[in-house]
């Protein structure tokens, strides 16, 4: 449906101007996707902390110093890490911090 209103609204303007008009449809498009992208990293980023915050406050494992900690990181910036870094960071903890 949108194609035969573009189509439309680009068939009553002059010949002259088609070329600026034929540019509009798709920057809107490419305005729309990364607006699209940015939300859902966005909720998804939300939902991942508001997971990680729910588990470590339930934890049985981890000492309430260790829940402050996490609960500090996450209250400031969050980035992302590969699996290697991880890894690296458990490395040296009890095999039930590591599970969890």
């Amino acid at each position: 449906m949108l194609t035969v209103s573009v189509n439309l609204v680009q068939s009553s303007v002059p010949e002259a101007d088609q070329g600026a008009l034929s540019g509009v449809p798709r920057s809107v498009s490419n305005l729309g996707s990364r607006w699209g992208t940015a939300i859902a990293g966005a909720v998804l980023v939300s939902a991942l902390i508001t997971g990680v915050t729910s588990l470590t406050d339930e934890s049985t494992v981890l000492a309430p110093v260790e829940k402050a900690q996490i609960s500090a990181v996450l209250q400031g910036d969050v980035s992302a890490v590969s699996d290697e870094q991880v890894r690296e960071a458990l490395a040296g903890q009890p095999e039930a911090i590591v599970e969890k």
